[in-house]
């Protein structure tokens, strides 16, 4: 599965504070793993 991003949505990401950001991250990097975890 292809994921991308604009500039517009890394924009906002930095703004929102840090600890949402990891949670993003941790997110993304588990549905790169498993695009169809229960917990997505």
């Amino acid at each position: 599965m292809k994921s991308s991003v604009t500039k517009a949505f890394r924009k906002q990401l930095e703004q929102l504070p840090t600890d949402i950001q990891e949670l993003a991250e941790k997110a993304y990097t588990l549905w790169r793993q498993d695009a169809y975890h229960r917990s997505l």
